[in-house]
């Protein structure tokens, strides 16, 4: 889970805003001219550009939700608010007041962690080093989308630009990349786990801890039965062989014959199964979740009921998918499947129809008990740590939020000013909103 919440979103925001071209006068300079500095520690001024460029990005989003918007005027007279309680701003005005923010939130952060002793550790700062390299001549996740275009997965047209070529025209350098966000992204979670770790300043209980996990998280595991199938439908298209040409009485002339002689082979084409075949599989499915509502309340048994399954229909590949996850997150479980979760009984067992026509599946379902797991949870590092942050992390961001509101630095007001939202910007004075299409 990434803490730094503004920051991550700016990272997106590159990858997907990579062809934006400076329209407005941007005051280009990639030297070590200061924002905002805390004594001796200070911000260079592509720290704040950075921290611009990601509130513009964020107010976007929320002008897109407004009255007035369009894709090809600027938004940024356009009143808007982060949440429905604050009140609205033009965006102009917001995106420079959210750059100011982000910047003071870096030096508050760095503040703090000078006054509790505390550093990133070299091979974390190398670590980083090594990946913000590969952000400026490569691209935002450079290996990943690599190995996407070498399997075939997506064209290499659409891999994200080197951010070099995205920031530095903002007068943005690797350096202060790297500052506004890996840097940035370190000390906060630093300073997150120095609060809320066992040897915190104010760290998490055990109590707090399994209560949270308990009553938020689910121990499930389901297989799927598609109710679709495979039906062969004759083809009308003439074969693919071409056809053998004719010889007239002129051997220099020659036509090519006009009839095929066979038809292509016949299609496959999925279509939905017939109401008799459902009611099968689902007489099969419901007997299996019998007996394992029957039987004792353990995964195992969930194990068993997959392995018969699989050698009744002559499965070699286990088709079953087990978690233990807060499922009102979980972006890959149908909205039928949680809905049954949520109502089912711990060591249970449930079918569930999810999907309509050829995309509809059975879900053999089962949910076993949480508390099973709950001592692996408080004892490994990295699953103690997912529950702290998931318990934490609004509270700190607030925490942080305030912090940073309060907080006194200097602010090098001539520099600063000639930065503006505008820069972001390259819209046609002269184009047109396309036709909307009303379908019948």
């Amino acid at each position: 889970m990434n803490l730094y919440k503004k920051f991550a979103a700016a990272v997106l925001a590159i990858v997907i805003v990579v062809t934006m071209a400076a329209c407005g006068a941007v005051p280009i300079t990639l030297n070590h001219e200061w924002s905002f500095k805390n004594g001796d520690d200070s911000l260079s001024i592509g720290v704040y550009s950075y921290c611009l460029y990601s509130a513009y990005n964020t107010a976007r989003g929320y002008a897109e939700k407004e009255e007035g918007y369009s894709t090809i005027k600027s938004f940024l007279d356009i009143k808007i608010a982060s949440d429905d309680t604050a009140e609205k701003i033009p965006a102009r005005d917001w995106i420079k007041k959210e750059a100011a923010l982000q910047c003071k939130t870096i030096l508050a952060v760095r503040a703090e962690l000078k006054k509790r002793g505390l550093t990133a550790s070299p091979d974390e700062v190398e670590n980083a080093r090594n990946l913000v390299k590969e952000d400026w001549e490569m691209g935002p996740n450079y290996s990943y989308y690599s190995q996407m275009v070498n399997q075939g997965y997506m064209d290499a047209s659409s891999m994200p630009a080197p951010l070099k070529l995205v920031l530095e025209p903002y007068g943005i350098s690797q350096d202060s990349y790297f500052d506004a966000y890996y840097q940035a992204n370190m000390d906060y979670t630093l300073l997150f786990d120095n609060t809320y770790e066992k040897d915190g300043s104010d760290p998490v209980t055990d109590e707090e801890l399994r209560s949270y996990f308990e009553q938020n998280y689910t121990d499930y595991g389901y297989f799927k039965v598609s109710l679709s199938e495979g039906q062969e439908v004759p083809s009308t298209e003439p074969a693919t062989e071409p056809a053998t040409a004719g010889i007239i009485d002129d051997p220099t002339t020659t036509v090519a014959s006009t009839e095929p002689t066979t038809t292509a082979p016949p299609q496959t084409t999925m279509v939905e199964m017939s109401k008799t075949k459902k009611e099968e599989i689902l007489k099969k499915l419901n007997s299996y979740a019998t007996a394992l509502n029957i039987g004792k309340d353990t995964k195992e048994e969930f194990d068993n009921i997959v392995k018969k399954y699989m050698e009744a229909e002559d499965i070699t590949e286990d088709p079953s998918l087990k978690s233990v996850e807060d499922i009102t997150d979980s972006s890959n479980l149908p909205e039928e499947v949680k809905t049954a979760l949520e109502g089912l009984e711990q060591g249970k067992a449930t079918v569930v129809t999810a999907g309509e026509g050829v995309s509809s599946s059975y879900y053999f379902v089962y949910k076993g008990k949480i508390s099973n797991n709950t001592n692996e949870y408080l004892t490994t590092a990295d699953k103690r740590t997912e529950l702290i942050r998931a318990i934490k992390t609004d509270e700190f961001s607030n925490l942080v939020r305030k912090m940073a509101e309060n907080f006194e630095c200097d602010e090098n007001t001539g520099v600063v000013d000639a930065y503006k939202p505008e820069m972001f910007e390259n819209y046609d004075p002269d184009a047109t909103e396309a036709p909307t299409t009303v379908a019948d």
